[in-house]
């Protein structure tokens, strides 16, 4: 014998179609939601007619019921669907400023009453000021070293409230009020956060304390000769214009730097004499090991030259590496900071270009360095040559410098390249070199010597391909190193 199931106000229906079961059966029944409703719950008359509805895993629209021996009339019921409500904030680092040269970290808040079915955060930061690192969960988040727009996501949302701390790098070079501006991104809809306002610390600060400013406490003479000695060792002896000692001075003097909280004496004499002005005994101000910093890559132009931007808080000097896999492509070379501004402060960052001559991908390492030790780590960046940049078609291409050589690509399934050789008075030959560069070890395809004389071609043959009116057929990626100069017979690397 089997009981008929109704449906009340057309708020449902039965999964399978059918509408009569046996007792003891298991029916499945799912909601019709209304537009702006959500589900509520579940009601069975006559009443205690039914068992207690059983949600169905993964569907939350359905629920299952035993069939009692009686027919039954099954509605699903509803409310309004709550508004959601997501309100941004941010926290203020207190108090509300920043150190050139150091860091900053917010904090960034999100809270709601009904999560919303994806959630994303956008912070806009001051300009060259670059991400370090965050406390969040999200799926999506900005890698080291990212400026401008900092951008998160969360797929799986999390429950309110989403909230972590976010650290930025703050250039040496830093000054005034800036302002952090951010807002949450959740279903299409953006919900701006109040703004962040913070000001440089109003005090001077010598970002390279290891060369200490100090006043002679003399304007007489506008030269003065400062020698200053530790243990009545001479560290180091300077010409000082002026009534104040500035790192500049120290830099030009040759000076590595003094060492935290040592005491020294500093010997002030008027300039090429003997006659001592004052002997003012100075304790160098207390600095730690420097900070890991930031190198950051600019986008490489047509000779495949990358602007390194190197900011390296609390540094002297630094250690550059650039590997390509496990060859080294640019061995350990030490590089001090010498630029001074015109307060004559030495600033811990600089931009160092550099030159790639194979495509591939390169990774450099800038270890930090002041007179106490070394930073933890190095900071790192990875840099791609040849994935982004077309291939030429001839040489010499637009910008060719005929006293530097050029460096080119050459790419395509088939790519004609004419090779011609500029008549210029100075240069008798031209050494071009052509190989693969995507092999672990590039090894050289062609290696051609060509006399310079008004007019000049070159076709070229790769091994294992035939050549047709200087039509290329490379099998894979190729790039052409720089070719050398030849000048009155002295061969130069260029």
């Amino acid at each position: 014998m089997t009981y008929d199931v109704s449906l009340g106000q057309g708020s449902c229906s039965v999964i399978g179609g059918d509408t009569s079961f046996a007792a003891g059966a298991t029916v499945t029944v799912e909601a019709i939601v209304p537009a702006g409703k959500v589900l509520d719950g579940w009601t069975a008359t006559p009443a205690g007619a039914s068992a207690e509805f059983t949600p169905v895993a993964g569907n939350p629209l359905r629920d299952t019921f035993v069939m009692p021996a009686m027919a039954v009339e099954v509605t699903a019921l509803f409310v309004d669907e709550p508004q959601v409500v997501i309100v941004a904030t941010h926290e203020a680092p207190l108090p509300t400023t920043y150190v050139p040269g150091g860091t900053v970290t917010f904090i960034c808040n999100v809270e709601f009453n009904a999560a919303p079915t994806a959630l994303g955060w956008e912070s806009v930061i001051p300009a060259v000021w670059s991400y370090v690192s965050d406390t969040s969960n999200a799926m999506i988040k900005p890698a080291a070293g990212d400026q401008g727009t900092l951008g998160w996501a969360w797929i799986d949302v999390p429950a309110s409230p989403v909230t972590f701390s976010c650290t930025l790098q703050v250039p040496a070079v830093a000054a005034g009020q800036v302002v952090i501006s951010s807002k949450a991104l959740a279903d299409g809809a953006e919900y701006p956060a109040n703004d962040l306002s913070l000001d440089a610390i109003l005090y001077d600060i010598n970002p390279t304390p290891w060369y200490p400013v100090y006043d002679l406490g003399n304007s007489e003479h506008g030269v003065h000769q400062v020698k200053v000695y530790c243990w009545n060792e001479l560290v180091a002896g300077m010409a000082v214009r002026g009534a104040q000692v500035k790192p500049v001075d120290y830099l030009n003097a040759g000076c590595p730097g003094l060492l935290s909280g040592v005491d020294y004496v500093f010997e002030v004499d008027e300039w090429n004499s003997d006659v001592l002005c004052q002997a003012p005994e100075v304790v160098t101000p207390e600095y730690q090991l420097p900070e890991t910093g930031t190198v950051i890559a600019g986008e490489p132009d047509a000779d495949n030259v990358v602007p390194l931007e190197i900011d390296l808080p609390m540094a002297s000097k630094y250690l550059l590496t650039i590997k390509k896999g496990a060859e080294v492509y640019f061995p350990a070379t030490e590089f001090v900071f010498a630029a001074a501004n015109e307060e004559g402060m030495i600033l811990p960052s600089t931009v160092r270009p550099m030159e790639f001559f194979t495509a591939g991908t390169y990774d450099v390492a800038v270890l930090a360095i002041n007179p106490m030790g070394e930073a933890a780590q190095a900071a790192a960046r990875q840099i791609v040559i040849g994935q982004s940049v077309a291939p030429s078609d001839g040489w010499p291409t637009d910008g060719f410098t005929p006293m530097e050589g050029q460096n080119f690509l050459l790419g395509g399934a088939t790519t004609p390249v004419l090779f011609s050789w500029p008549a210029i008075v100075q240069v008798e030959a031209y050494d071009q070199l052509v190989y693969d560069s995507n092999v672990a070890t590039p090894s050289d395809l062609v290696d051609c010597h060509a006399t310079v004389c008004p007019v000049s071609r070159w076709h070229l043959d790769l091994p294992g391909r035939l050549s047709h009116s200087g039509r290329v057929v490379p099998q894979s990626h190729r790039q052409c190193r720089r070719p050398f100069r030849r000048l009155r017979g002295v061969v130069d690397s260029g």
